[in-house]
């Protein structure tokens, strides 16, 4: 269950990834994809970050990657939290 999150003067309620049914490893572009859809800030650009994720294949190509977010790339028109909280 959600607990507060007190004393941080962030979000209301804090909730871990085990509570809503996350295990093992989540790939870092998707969720901060996702975070940022929802209009949190992760301070990551995700234009660098799929950027880096199309290096690291072409570097390791026997790796098996796992984000569809970079082998999609990122929805056309998409406006960051930051931008769009700025405007």
């Amino acid at each position: 269950m959600p607990r507060p999150n007190e004393g941080t003067g962030k979000h209301a309620y804090k909730i871990t990834l085990r509570e809503v049914g996350l295990r093992g490893n989540v790939v870092m572009a998707a969720l901060c994809f996702m975070l940022d859809a929802m209009g949190y800030g992760t301070g990551v650009d995700l234009k660098k970050l799929v950027a880096v994720r199309a290096l690291v294949a072409q570097a390791l190509p026997d790796l098996s990657m796992q984000c569809a977010l970079a082998r999609a790339g990122l929805p056309q028109g998409y406006v960051a939290a930051a931008e769009r909280q700025a405007a």
